[in-house]
Parts: C-alpha cells; structure tokens; sequence
C-alpha cells in the first residue's frame, strides 16, 4: 500500500473515492476485522465524504492502517481525527499506539493517558482502545492495560453487578492471554460468548489460547465453532490452516489458506502470508509462482526475496537461486543476513561449480555454529570436489555418523575419498555401508569390486564375476529388468578402471 504523504493528497483521494452506495461505520469496521483492508479502505474513504465530523470513522480508519504496517498513513489519519473532532479521545489513542510502534514508549502512553482524559474515565470502548494500544505495541505494559479494562468493568457491571459488554471481556481476555494467565483468559472469553453466543471472536480467542495449550480437539472444535457463527470470518480459516499446518496436514492447510485469501478478497498482507506458508509446506514451486505475482505490487519485501532464492533452490533452479540470492544479498545489509542466508548461498554456489568460494561460505557457517552437522555433507562434497580428500574423509566421517540424513550418496562419496588415497579397506567399508542402505543400486557393486580388486589383484577374474553374479542377485525385479542390459557395459568399465 502507498503510504499518503500529506493531508491534502488524503483529502483529494476521499473525494474521488465517493460514491452514492452507503455504508456504516459498523461495517467499514467489520471489513477491517475480517482483514478485508482493501475492502475496509474502501468503505472508510467514503465514510470520511459523508461522516466528516465522525471522530471515530478517523480512528477506526487509522487502525485500518496500523494492521497493514502503514504507520504514516495511520499518523495523518488519526492528526486528521483529532483535528475535525478535537474532543474525541479515540485518535490521541492512536498516535499513541502510533509512538509506542515506532520505539516512543513514554510518549506513547502519554498520548492514551490523554485520550483517556478527554473520555472523563467513564468510556468502556475508550479503556478497551487504550488497553489493546498497549498490548498491541511493541514493548508491551499489561498492568497498564489492565488498570484500564478493571476501570472499565467497573463500570460495566454497574449497581446490579452483572456483566454486559462482550467486547470488554475478550479485551480482559486477551490482556491476561499476553500476561500468561491462560486460566483468567479462558474465563473471560467463555463469560463474553455467555453475552454474546454469536461473538466470533470470542470463539476464534478461545481456539487460540486451547493451541497454546495443547488442547488440539477443543482448539480445533473452537475454531469450527466460530465458523458456524460467521462463515465469511476469514481469521478463523487462517488460524485452522495453521493448526493442520501444525500437524503437517498441507493439504488441508493450503485449503483453510485459500479459503482466508478468498474471504480476506486477497489483501496484500494475506497474500504473503500465505506465500510464507508455501514455502514453509515446501510447495517450492508454488511458493516462487506466488512470491513473483507479489512482487508485480511490491518487490521490496525482504523475506520474500529471501523465500524465493530459497525456493529455486529446493527445485534445483540453480543458476537462477543464485542470481536471486546475489541480488537479496547486495540489498540487505550485512548484519540482517541470517545463517541461513549463507548456507542457502553456499549451496548455490556449490551447485553453480564455484566450489572454492562455496567452501569458504559454507565453513564460515559451520564454524560458527558447529552443532550444525547436517552442513557437512555439503562441505564434504565441496572438498572431494577440490580434490582434497582427507578434508572429504573427515566431514563424510561426521555426516555419516548421524542419526538421520544420511543417504547413499554420502557413503560413496567417502568410499571414493578413501580410494583416492589408496585406502582401499576402507573404501570397501563405505562402499558395504552404501549397499547396505540401497542394496539394489547397481553402482556400490561396482565399486565393492573396484576396491577389493585392489587389494588383491590376484582375484580380477573372481570379482568380475562375483560382481555380475551379486549385481543380479540382490537387484529387485523390476530393477534387475531396467540393469541386466547394462551390465556388459559395468562390467567393462570395470576392466578399464580396475585391470
């Protein structure tokens, strides 16, 4: 989204954006609550032709822009606010929130303190605006939120002392969720649906906090349960996309996700937020297809960039990765590179054939986290292909000796750097290991004869028989039908590199 850059650019936008078809605040609202923010954008652009004076239309519009990271958009909005309708609180609140977002705590708060004032302390939506201002910033003040929501509830249950406002008990909900009371969170959000049985929220809140439990059935049954109130509530098919993501059920997930994109009418942050997904379910091409459509609005979003050089990885586009992950890399300044973006770098350039650089890369990883074993068979590879063997001996050695991860190709590749170096034994005991692994791979027979002819010269008429003979007995069916006709040709490879 462009941010607007000054007031009257603001105001000639509204008034293009006019027309005759009405709609209520109430609705521009639930637009933005349903993260429909092109949609809600919309709709407050011509609240503010109609509503002018409406204090809150500036407010709630502001938020609008607060939840698609458009900070200076939602500053204009809320001086917009406080300037048509100076004794409204709602938009001192929201430069507050604006302050607390951009690093200005204390101002922050000093602006809702204000907002509060001019409410006299008798406004519920006021406590609840201002306690979410705290919660949502970046360095949280719970207490403070708090101090308002039971000011607020005070007044909420009134001289019957009963309870009324839904809204007010989420908010006490969600307050006490961020200062891990997960039972007080619980019981305000089941004393809002007892107000209000058709509160979606409410239900999309309690789904959230039986996660964070580990309570998978009820999570799972609130989240269905809020859906059944409002089927067109996109945050609860983005929370049950992933929940099964959770449990890598990514189909189901890629489902609940295009279900929010439909509902949520694809808004910009929806999109790459699903885009994230995909790469996440490794649907790489997917994922790169989706990054590119992104990218025709905005090119400038760093993870992206990030995911898809990723990607082209992962569908073995290595040339391109590289030519992605060179420009990431020129863009972002050194020291917001992550490990990772290294690793993946390094393999790119491994894949590339620029292999004394892509060592370099790759033990700088290493070396800085040595509890990253699973980057020695890279490295191991990177050396055999430098011809330096006993450096390819010693990462195979580590990569072998993994719980998980180690496929036949590390086996072989050690065996070779044994055989190299004239190590033919244990070239033999990789090249068994290799087998033992894969045992219809015609390949670690060959090679088994390889080494052990080497060891015994005096056995060549032996082991090329016994390599037909083994070859043929350990293949399967299917196998051996696709081999037996290049067996002549193996086994005269055999006599040329071994005899």
């Amino acid at each position: 989204m462009k941010i607007i850059k000054s007031v009257s650019a603001l105001i000639v936008a509204l008034f293009f954006a006019a027309n005759t078809h009405a709609q209520t605040l109430q609705d521009a609202i639930k637009f933005s609550d349903n993260e429909q923010y092109n949609r809600a954008d919309e709709a407050f652009k011509k609240l503010l032709v109609s509503d002018a004076a409406n204090g809150d239309v500036y407010y709630y519009y502001g938020k609008n822009f607060i939840s698609t990271d458009d900070l200076d958009s939602a500053e204009v909005m809320f001086k917009l606010g406080t300037a048509k309708a100076p004794t409204n609180p709602l938009n001192h609140i929201g430069l507050g929130s604006v302050a607390m977002h951009r690093g200005k705590k204390a101002d922050g708060i000093a602006l809702v303190d204000k907002g509060v004032q001019w409410s006299d302390n008798k406004s519920i939506p006021v406590f609840i605006e201002a306690a979410y201002a705290l919660v949502n910033a970046p360095t949280k003040d719970t207490a403070k939120a708090m101090g308002y929501l039971i000011k607020a509830r005070a007044i909420d249950l009134g001289k019957d002392n009963k309870p009324k406002n839904a809204a007010l008990y989420i908010a006490l909900g969600d307050v006490f969720l961020e200062a891990n009371k997960g039972g007080d969170a619980m019981n305000n959000y089941e004393k809002a649906i007892s107000l209000d049985k058709n509160n979606v929220r409410a239900y999309l809140r309690q789904g959230q906090l039986w996660l964070r439990a580990r309570n998978f059935d009820s999570a799972l049954k609130s989240y269905n349960d809020a859906i059944k109130v409002d089927s067109s509530f996109a945050p609860a098919y983005r929370e049950k996309g992933d929940f099964y993501f959770l449990f890598d059920k990514y189909g189901l997930a890629k489902e609940q996700y295009k279900k929010y994109l439909s509902l949520a009418k694809n808004n910009f942050k929806a999109r790459v937020r699903y885009a994230k997904f995909l790469f996440l379910a490794k649907q790489y091409n997917d994922a790169i297809s989706e990054i590119d459509l992104i990218f025709q609005t905005d090119s400038n979003i760093v993870v992206l960039k990030r995911l898809k050089a990723y990607s082209q990885y992962e569908v073995r586009k290595y040339e391109d990765g590289l030519k992605s992950m060179n420009k990431f890399m020129a863009q972002q300044p050194a020291d917001k590179l992550l490990a990772s973006d290294y690793e993946y770098y390094g393999k790119l350039l491994l894949k590339n054939n620029m292999d004394s650089i892509a060592l370099k890369v790759l033990l700088d990883v290493y070396n800085q986290d040595t509890t990253r074993k699973e980057l020695t068979g890279d490295i191991a590879g990177a050396y055999l292909k430098t011809k330096n063997y006993a450096e390819a001996i010693k990462f195979y050695n580590i990569k072998t000796s993994l719980d998980k991860g180690v496929i036949t190709a590390d086996w072989l590749n050690l065996g070779l750097a044994h055989y190299q170096l004239g190590a033919f034994g244990k070239a033999d005991t990789a090249y068994a290991k290799a087998a033992a692994l894969q045992p219809d791979a015609a390949i670690v027979y060959l090679k088994r004869a390889q080494a052990n002819s080497r060891m015994d010269p005096d056995s060549k008429k032996e082991w090329l028989s016994l390599f037909t003979k083994h070859t043929l007995a350990k293949l399967s069916p299917k196998r051996l039908r696709k081999t037996s006709a290049s067996l002549p040709k193996l086994t005269y490879t055999l006599v040329l590199t071994t005899f």
